[in-house]
């Protein structure tokens, strides 16, 4: 924790006031992360102009998939945290926080475009599913060093993942 002190500009107790340990700060990345591409992801169909919900839903398919096959190290850190969750009920916590921040920054941008959107009791779940086998896939691509082997089927992927958000919002 010293090191990391030394190299903002706050004292170590104002550093202490905001992460009371390494778990904070890991979580304080891994959650700007996740808000920032959600955020950017929005930006960028906003800008689209889409004028359905169908089409929404493929930019977001695409952009999340995307987001799991990209190679930088924002991601890899992504994958070290994801790959501690099942050892620590902190970050568990923490990554469904952030998860359902992101699944309902999505829900509403949907629900912009067509009212007719399940409730969200309905979509919500299903969305956080669809979240966690996305995950999945980011995970075995790392962990079984098949990278080219999912690359090759990537179109598949997102085909897959797209079928499960368009019949989830009656497309």
């Amino acid at each position: 924790m010293e090191d990391v002190i030394h190299q903002t500009s706050l004292s170590k107790g104002g550093f202490y006031h905001y992460f009371k340990s390494t778990k904070d700060i890991s979580f304080a990345i891994m959650d700007g992360l996740i808000l920032f591409e959600l955020q950017d992801m929005l930006v960028q169909c906003k800008a689209k102009r889409f004028s359905n919900t169908r089409q929404r839903a493929e930019f977001i398919t695409k952009y999340l998939v995307d987001f799991m096959f990209r190679e930088s190290e924002e991601q890899k850190l992504y994958i070290i945290f994801l790959t501690e969750i099942p050892y620590d009920k902190t970050y568990l916590e923490m990554f469904n926080n952030s998860q359902m921040k992101a699944v309902k920054g999505i829900v509403n941008y949907l629900r912009d475009a067509d009212a007719a959107i399940p409730p969200d009791e309905v979509i919500i779940p299903k969305l956080l599913f669809i979240g966690r086998i996305l995950n999945s896939i980011a995970i075995g691509r790392r962990l079984f060093n098949a990278k080219e082997s999912f690359k090759k089927h990537r179109g598949f992927i997102q085909q897959m993942m797209l079928s499960m958000v368009l019949d989830l919002i009656g497309q």
